[in-house]
């Protein structure tokens, strides 16, 4: 465990931070507010292992890929290394919290302390107990913790699948510090533990020409609000969605399952979006996170910005799904030869008259 630091007996109160009677190496990597301290009177007792990460990031897919997932990765590590089969408890750190108020404490039930809508529900798999966030926590509380796992203040993403800036732009130039091999084990037991969180399974990869249309609710990145400038001047304009839909329509030889926002769909749903078709065709951006629990899929993610071409390619490179990268001025054309491939030839006949 590289990247994680593990003390056992230690303290926390809101007013000097963690607390423990011991000099500890590289605690400063870890634990911004501390202090060396003996005889400390406490008034509650933390008898779960304690993990101490910083809150999930706020943007849907940073939030599975960058923090809930790492989260899952870091307790298997610890329950192999440890042997250990106890529940884990959650101290999210509050600086993130508050200094980004508005994109986090929405995700946050104040009164239950706990993670509301879809980061509620993949919390559960990493802590079945109440979360312990650190702007909640009142000031006359002194914990005693028995057992603590503390991940870096700084992490660089080293337990995400975008893990250096050859994937992601921008992001940590060091030699990752896990290798693929690792990476991918973890998330195949990430992916199945969701899967299996929501009641659903990995298609069998049989082939059924289902294909459908997943768009975006947004103005930016959305078929339905990228314009395409006609040929002659004198007609209107149509929008990308509605060449794409034409094209799927007039393709009467596949299962056409139409256009969908996965913005207006529970978590369970989006997933057998991707789950219950064969060709997905949606703009780059965090729909692309459900490639994660597919499996034999064909997605075309249209590109509007090249240089994020990385960050699709690496998280679809760790599935056994097959990705196309299309200009969204090419898309059109694109889809037209992949749809040829799946039309059935048509036999020569051969008309037989009869004779009396």
């Amino acid at each position: 465990m590289k990247d994680i630091l593990h003390l056992k007996n230690i303290y926390y109160s809101k007013k000097y931070g963690f607390m423990f009677p011991y000099e500890t190496k590289d605690v400063k990597l870890y634990i911004k507010k501390y202090k060396i301290e003996k005889n400390i009177i406490y008034n509650s007792v933390i008898e779960s292992p304690l993990i101490v990460v910083d809150t999930i990031h706020s943007c849907f897919v940073h939030g599975i890929i960058d923090s809930i997932f790492p989260l899952h990765w870091m307790i298997q590590d610890i329950k192999e290394d440890d042997y250990t089969k106890k529940h884990f408890r959650l101290f999210v750190r509050e600086d993130d919290i508050l200094n980004y108020s508005e994109q986090n404490m929405k995700h946050i039930e104040e009164e239950k302390s706990i993670y509301k809508g879809v980061y509620g529900e993949l919390m559960n798999l990493c802590t079945e107990k109440v979360i312990l966030f650190e702007h909640l926590i009142k000031e006359d509380t002194v914990y005693l913790i028995k057992d603590c796992y503390f991940s870096k203040l700084i992490t660089k993403n080293q337990r995400s699948v975008w893990n250096s800036v050859k994937y992601y732009p921008n992001r940590c130039k060091e030699d990752p510090i896990f290798e693929d091999i690792v990476v991918q084990r973890r998330l195949n037991l990430f992916s199945n533990d969701v899967l299996n969180y929501y009641g659903l399974e990995k298609n069998d990869g049989t082939f059924k020409k289902r294909i459908i249309i997943v768009d975006r609710n947004t103005k930016y990145r959305s078929f339905k609000h990228t314009m395409v400038n006609p040929k002659n001047p004198n007609e209107n304009a149509t929008s990308l969605l509605d060449i794409l839909n034409n094209i799927l329509l007039k393709s009467t030889w596949m299962n056409y399952n139409g256009i969908v926002y996965l913005e207006d769909l529970s978590m369970k749903e989006q997933m057998e979006t991707f789950l219950n078709n064969d060709i997905i065709i949606t703009p780059h951006g965090a729909n692309m996170v459900h490639s994660l629990w597919c499996n034999k899929k064909i997605i075309v993610e249209v590109l509007f910005e090249p240089e994020k071409k990385c960050m699709y390619k690496r998280m679809v490179q760790f599935t056994n799904n097959k990705l196309a990268q299309i200009s969204p001025y090419q898309i059109d054309q694109f889809l037209k030869m992949l749809l040829m491939r799946f039309k059935p030839k048509q036999e020569d006949t051969i008309e037989i008259s009869c004779v009396s």
